[in-house]
């Protein structure tokens, strides 16, 4: 039976099933479910998927509802985008749905008289239990990023239509700031008719006007274009006098942004695979949460941020070096080769600009390989080992806990971002 999205292509894909047993109804009761009994007799649970496929994370979300499929073994799910004819055909029985929130309505969904979980890129979302990215801990995961390069200056540049999710990662960004005892320079929104002063024109002033070097946070990859659209044609160097980080990692916009924009990361599939998780409980009538909160995987460091702003020469040599040679099993002796200080001079003014040690540094650069490579790749953990400057798989799993509170393991299957 093909399925006619609003995409104009037909699609059908059946896939595994999980397991059956009751329906919650409204009142918080339970009662038997048809497909309990189906489930004995290998009866597969109908799961219809009401994504639209339009942005890369879209196609994320939808890998990891497939990965959730294939390991619980009795789904048997439908791709058909928010495709509300469909769906609502009165031939067709759903156990579940999984849709982006909106498209279809919450009202619709609500219709089916099935369980129901939304999935999306920011959250919170609609009033029905849903599955979003923590946009508090996008923002604070921003902030950390500046802040490892000693910006002192920083701006935040939301939605212009003033989301609620675009609020959230805001807070998360000032108030990691404010800890650390920094304020933070925010784009304010103006009402249509307050001002007859395009937004642009008043976005290239406040550009001009923040105090530089600076740190800029944009809520979306576009927003952290058009930054970088308008620092170059205001003369604004970035990432030398505004650095941008945007949210998405929308790899053609990243990549065609000049210089190309570093951005979040955001763990598309493992949302898919929690909203497939959440959905299973609730189709078999076990109690769940109303919400699910999943963290970035991390930063995509492009040229847009990819800069120290570290006023001490030597300090910003030995970083650059530490940097360029995480691959490798380097130590503060390598390290003293290359910039001719004392151990003891060098360790005074890392305290002073980083607060941290020359040693500690090296351990940042040697995790923070490993995790691109846990995410990125699917080599053994002992290549991982060696590839991010480890002598051993043992010491990388030991700098993991101290760190993480985790295995590279653990961390590679709650953020891997590839096909498993």
């Amino acid at each position: 039976m093909p399925l006619k999205n609003r995409y104009g292509s037909f699609a059908q894909i059946c896939l595994s099933t999980c397991d059956a047993g009751f329906r919650a109804v409204s009142s918080g009761e339970s009662r038997a479910h048809p497909a309990f009994r189906d489930s004995v007799m290998g009866k597969k649970y109908r799961v219809a998927i009401l994504i639209g496929y339009r942005r890369s994370l879209h196609t994320e979300i939808i890998r990891g509802i497939a990965r959730y499929a294939r390991e619980a073994k009795n789904w048997e799910y439908y791709l058909s985008g928010p495709d509300e004819e469909f769906v609502s055909s009165p031939s067709t029985v759903w156990d579940g749905l999984i849709a982006h929130p909106g498209d279809p309505s919450d009202e619709f969904l609500q219709g089916l008289h099935a369980p129901v979980v939304t999935v999306s890129g920011h959250g919170p979302v609609g009033k029905l239990p849903y599955v979003a990215s923590d946009d508090e801990a996008i923002g604070k995961l921003v902030a950390e990023h500046f802040l490892e390069r000693n910006f002192q200056s920083f701006a935040y540049l939301g939605d212009s239509r003033g989301e609620d999710f675009s609020l959230w990662r805001c807070k998360g960004f000032t108030q990691t700031l404010n800890v650390h005892g920094f304020a933070c320079h925010v784009f304010e929104q103006e009402d249509v008719g307050r001002t007859t002063i395009p937004m642009r024109d008043r976005l290239a002033a406040w550009l001009e006007a923040l105090p530089k070097p600076v740190g800029l946070m944009a809520t979306s990859d576009n927003r952290g274009q058009c930054a970088i659209q308008i620092c170059r044609e205001i003369g604004l160097n970035v990432p030398e006098k505004v650095a941008v980080v945007g949210v998405d990692n929308d790899e053609l916009v990243c990549e065609s942004s000049m210089p190309p924009l570093s951005s979040v990361i955001q763990a598309g599939e493992q949302i898919g695979w929690e909203a497939a998780r959440l959905l299973d409980r609730r189709m078999a009538g076990k109690r769940s949460p109303e919400k699910v909160l999943v963290p970035p995987q991390g930063i995509f460091t492009r040229r847009s941020s990819d800069i120290l702003a570290i006023d001490d020469p030597i300090v910003s040599q030995a970083v650059l070096y530490i940097r360029a040679h995480s691959n490798q099993p380097i130590q503060v002796s390598d390290v003293l080769e290359n910039v001719l200080v004392s151990r003891r001079s060098l360790e005074r003014r890392f305290l002073r600009v980083l607060n941290r040690t020359p040693a500690q540094e090296i351990r940042m650069a040697h995790l923070s390989r490993a995790k691109e490579l846990l995410v990125g790749t699917n080599i053994p953990i002992s290549e991982v080992a060696q590839q991010a400057g480890f002598t051993q798989a043992g010491h990388l799993s030991t700098a993991f806990r101290e760190e993480m509170g985790m295995t590279p393991t653990e961390f590679r299957h709650r953020f891997r971002r590839i096909g498993g």
